[in-house]
């Protein structure tokens, strides 16, 4: 081959490397699995799948494993993300419980299709999250591990709720915000310097109670 033929062979080589860099990340269709009454999904190793549940009532409720499903460690260099879809007027309430390699292995939750955490920033180690909402229909949720050692990853319980059931409050505590999202009329705990606490609209502030 003459460096002139060679010259040109890399030249095309180097278009193609760049127009496939430039195309878009392609989202692939997730589906849902059944065993028995239960309904689970498990995350995408890589790249980013959507799961919609446009089509499911007020209750349905499915279960979110790591890439390795319920039993399994996770693999290895996972950098996946899945964006679920419930109907409009509703939320989703997520749950569930984790174990992955300490600082080095994340899942994060995402209010919706954003940079918002949904609770923590990220989670890792062994942990356990107590009920939480979307403030809308989306969340969105992704998972990232090292080369190194796998653990047995995560198991979330997620339902789809009517939102107008829930009352939302938000509060502002040492610099950051928080949310928090309860049934109607169950008690929650507010921070102790409640001087920056504003209610959300549409819901009633009645006065603080103190606590031990």
């Amino acid at each position: 081959m003459s460096k002139k033929t060679f010259k040109k062979l890399i030249a095309v080589l180097l278009t193609v490397l760049l127009l496939v860099s430039s195309m878009p990340i392609t989202s692939f269709a997730a589906e849902l699995q059944q065993d028995g009454d239960v309904y689970s999904v498990n995350m995408p190793a890589s790249g980013s799948d959507t799961l919609d549940l446009s089509d499911k009532q007020v209750g349905f409720s499915f279960k979110i494993y790591d890439n390795g499903g319920s039993g399994q460690n996770y693999t290895n260099y996972c950098d996946g993300t899945l964006l679920i879809t419930a109907p409009e007027g509703c939320v989703l309430k997520i749950s569930g419980t984790g174990n992955t390699e300490t600082g080095y292995d994340y899942l994060y939750l995402f209010d919706g299709d954003t940079s918002v955490s949904l609770g923590a920033e990220k989670y890792s180690e062994t942990f356990t999250l107590d009920e939480m909402y979307t403030s809308l229909n989306v969340l969105k949720v992704k998972f990232t591990s090292d080369s190194s050692s796998t653990y047995p990853g995560f198991a979330l319980d997620v339902e789809i709720v009517d939102k107008s059931t829930i009352a939302q409050i938000s509060y502002t505590y040492a610099g950051s915000k928080s949310k928090s999202a309860k049934k109607l009329g169950e008690q929650i705990t507010l921070p102790v310097f409640t001087d920056l606490f504003t209610p959300i609209e549409g819901t009633t502030f009645i006065g603080w109670q103190c606590g031990e």
